[in-house]
């Protein structure tokens, strides 16, 4: 940036928290003092301008020009003519500074934006500065960088410079001798180094494939035709709901900006990035792998499923391998603008094809369940034993367990482990209501349910957890047994997303390590790559649950999938590996378009990890309209894990290829069987 500047040496560069406003200091040696909260506020572009407008104060000596005007301010303190001219000497000098800074990078719209972050920074810092921010050198600044043709202003100091003293004209002419060095070095500069051609950066995932990139290409706005970037993603609706999309500016102010997802997400890495060979690199790099995202969709797919989501997580770290969701789209359709028509129907859909389902929020039935045994561990009540007889009463209501739906026995007297095996609701009501609602509450909310800093990505529907104070809150009175058992199961208020449900399975399966899921692993700021931390959230044994616990309930997991005796997910038994797992049911309705009726939409899911001796992934299958998480979840998530098992020994060739987008719809699925073998 100092050689497009027309600097001979780059300056020394200080990071400092004792500013909000970058400062130039010193003369043989000059000095820019940079804000640390500016790098964290600043799109690259817009660092790219504030630099270039510093830089050009260096070039100009403007330290010496203030330290020289601020000498003649001091001697005439008394004369209101030095005051007005110091004023309009330094405004001149700002503007000829966001001139120079103009001819570097090339655009006016981020050089106001730029500008107003740090008014902003700097206002969150001085908040006694916030009368002032309406107006003085910043505001117009900020309007004649935004005027598409700002004239070049002239001070007019020599009407009063007889006013002053030599020390005034001096100042003066030194102004001018700085004025003509910056005209001569600018072209210099312009001559002598070409600006950096700089498009959007591109997206890959963990293996560098592009998911996506920009190219050159022509647009027409109003029968005017000129040059622009083209966004493009190769592998059409395989990440849509992750990747996300651009919008255009069509005034050519400002690059195309992040819409959804991940562009819109790390828009401000995107946003501009050194090309070669006419291409930008990539400068995000996500977690996802592009392969096991393939074998997730087509799962789904080739399941009949018209509504759902599956979700691949690295159990030791958090990563989020995959992410698929169904219905899904075809971000293409949005460069550079969706169609009128198209969006009427994209947006008149049903099924929601834009809505990420792996981070909408439902009730997570009886994988719920898990929570509630872990929240036991931690209070000590898991070792106790409860009766099933077909049902518990609290109150004036009566709960009843899934067995007298089907006419058949209670389960009598069990243990955490059975208990999870067979998914018996009555020892979760009575379990749930020993342990209580707080310490559930704040067990889930170590998974991020209801919690602000839970993961987002553009989630259309918000994850909760109730609590007693929340309940009171709503002046409906006190809190039950009644309302404690039907939270123990996964219903009731508690809403969870597929996400956060893969990273209880995941923490039950390390040995109750609950991590922050990422799904971004690397991005490029300022030419430098940086790595986007791990973060472990909690640590469960460090804070009290015993290791038998959890033990417990991973060996019941196993059973859930294994026991001759029956698990509720025996369809997820493989003979390639372990799988271990979770079903659960939960209760939804919707409104039948047709005949405008409430009808059955209940959500089937399955939680899990493989394999069971060395887990390396924790999966969640959730799918619309289900019979139940055993009969839908469990054969999906088989065919994932077998998948994935085949592609690491190098038995399974992924052919990544653009997918179509999947069409959604609201039919029963009875159950999941796939016809043809893994391809």
């Amino acid at each position: 940036m100092a050689r497009r500047c027309g600097l001979r040496k780059a300056p020394l560069v200080r990071i400092t928290n004792r500013l909000m406003s970058p400062a130039v200091a010193g003369i043989l040696r000059p000095v820019l003092l940079f804000p640390a909260a500016a790098l964290a506020g600043l799109s690259p572009r817009e660092l790219d301008f504030i630099l270039a407008h510093e830089f050009a104060h260096i070039r100009r000596h403007d330290f010496l020009l203030g330290l020289l005007q601020a000498a003649v301010e001091t001697l005439f303190f008394f004369h209101p003519a030095v005051w007005w001219i110091s004023h309009r000497m330094g405004l001149e000098r700002e503007h000829a500074c966001d001139d120079s800074a103009m001819r570097v990078t090339g655009n006016r719209r981020t050089g106001a934006t730029a500008l107003t972050r740090l008014a902003e920074l700097q206002l969150q810092s001085t908040l006694s500065l916030a009368p002032a921010a309406g107006g003085g050198q910043l505001l117009q600044r900020i309007r004649r960088l935004l005027e598409p043709h700002h004239p070049r202003r002239s001070s007019g100091p020599l009407m009063v410079a007889p006013l002053l003293l030599p020390g005034i004209i001096l100042t003066l002419l030194f102004f001018q001798q700085a004025e003509s060095q910056d005209s001569t070095a600018a072209s210099v500069s312009t001559d002598t180094a070409a600006p950096i051609p700089l498009m959007r950066g591109s997206i890959a995932d963990r293996n560098g494939v592009i998911l996506a990139e920009s190219q050159k290409g022509r647009r027409t706005r109003r029968g005017v035709s000129y040059d622009s970037e083209n966004r493009r993603y190769p592998l059409g609706s395989l990440a849509s709901h992750v990747v996300g999309y651009t919008q255009p500016d069509f005034d050519q102010l400002t690059p195309d900006t992040g819409s959804q997802g991940i562009e819109k997400m790390a828009d401000g890495v995107l946003q501009a990035v050194p090309t070669v060979a006419g291409r930008a690199q990539p400068s995000v790099i996500l977690t996802m792998d592009a392969r096991f995202q393939q074998i997730c969709l087509r799962a789904l797919r080739e399941a009949g499923v018209g509504r759902g989501s599956a979700v691949i997580l690295d159990l030791n770290n958090g990563d989020i391998l995959a992410m698929a969701s169904v219905p899904n789209f075809d971000p293409n359709d949005f460069v550079p603008i969706i169609g009128k028509a198209q969006w009427e129907k994209v947006r008149a859909d049903p099924t929601w094809p834009l809505i990420n389902r792996a981070l909408m929020a439902y009730p997570p039935g009886s994988t719920f369940k898990l929570i509630t045994a872990l929240a036991a561990g931690e209070s000590g009540d898991w070792a106790k034993h409860f009766e099933c007889s077909g049902s518990v009463t609290y109150g004036d209501r009566q709960f009843r367990c899934w067995t007298v739906q089907k006419a058949l026995p209670g389960h009598g007297t069990l243990a955490l482990p059975e208990a999870l095996r067979r998914s018996c609701n009555c020892y979760f009501y009575q379990l749930g209501n020993s342990v209580g609602i707080d310490g559930i509450s704040l067990m889930a909310k170590n998974f991020g349910l209801g919690e602000a800093s839970s993961f987002r990505l553009g989630a259309a529907m918000s994850d909760f957890m109730p609590d007693r104070g929340w309940w009171e809150r709503q002046n409906k009175g006190p809190w039950t047994e009644a309302k404690t058992a039907n939270i123990s199961i996964g219903q009731g208020e508690v809403q969870a997303t597929p996400l956060q449900m893969a990273g209880v399975a995941a923490a039950i399966a390390n040995g109750g390590r609950i991590w922050n899921p990422r799904i971004i692993s690397q991005t490029l700021l300022n030419g430098v790559w940086q790595n986007a931390p791990l973060e472990l959230r909690h640590d469960l044994l460090a804070e009290g649950v015993p290791p038998e616990t959890i033990a417990a309930i991973r060996q019941a997991m196993y059973e859930v999938v294994h026991s001759e005796a029956g698990g509720t997910a025996f369809l997820a038994r493989s003979n390639l590996l372990s799988i271990a797992g979770k079903t659960g049911t939960a209760q939804k309705w919707r409104i039948d378009q047709a005949t405008k009726k409430q009808v059955a939409d209940h959500h089937p899911h399955f939680i899990g990890f493989a394999p069971f001796e060395k887990p390396r992934y924790a999966f969640s299958v959730v799918v619309a309209n289900g019979k139940s998480g055993g009969a839908v979840g469990a054969p999906i998530a088989k065919r994932i894990m077998e998948s994935i098992e085949l592609m690491n020994r190098g038995e399974l060739a992924i052919e990544l290829k653009p997918a179509p987008p999947t069409e959604g719809h609201f039919d029963f699925i009875e159950s999941v069987t796939y016809a043809d073998g893994i391809r």
